[in-house]
């Protein structure tokens, strides 16, 4: 692989056009690597960008389950996992946008919310129960109005 900056690729492009053809470039700005140039023939955009997608999918996967091993995660039992997926979803709902009150960032909301649902569904009932000490809001309470 070879290295390009921006500034080659803006003042010469056809110099970057050949190198492309024959390796691939690593595109470089502030002596950072950003991203990768890589030749393509013509009629085969759509598989090498496909190819291109997968590997990155397949790469992001790997980047997850490293970090559940490191976090000791990769040992749950899949019932624990399911009670992880139960109290996102409900920290999830607790904190949307709309169930936010005051103008409280649901973000900072959110993690309080979530350790809460966490606990909440340790104790089986699922239901966030505080808020993150300090965050001086209300916890999340039902709306007024009625849904149907």
């Amino acid at each position: 692989m070879k290295y390009v900056t921006t500034r080659d690729l803006r003042n010469r492009p056809g110099f970057v056009r050949e190198v492309a053809r024959e390796d691939d470039l690593v595109l470089t700005a502030n002596g950072q690597p950003f991203a990768i140039l890589v030749a393509v023939e013509e009629g085969e955009l759509e598989e090498t960008a496909r190819a291109i997608r997968q590997a990155k999918a397949q790469q992001a996967v790997s980047r997850l389950r490293r970090q559940a091993a490191r976090r000791g995660l990769d040992k749950l039992s899949p019932r624990a996992v399911d009670a992880e997926i139960r109290a996102a979803r409900v920290a999830s709902r607790a904190c949307s946008p709309r169930r936010v009150q005051n103008g409280h960032m649901a973000r900072k909301h959110g993690q309080a919310a979530h350790r809460a649902a966490r606990e909440g569904a340790a104790r089986g009932d699922g239901a966030p129960q505080a808020t993150e000490p300090g965050c001086g809001a209300e916890p999340h309470a039902r709306s007024k109005r009625s849904r149907s």
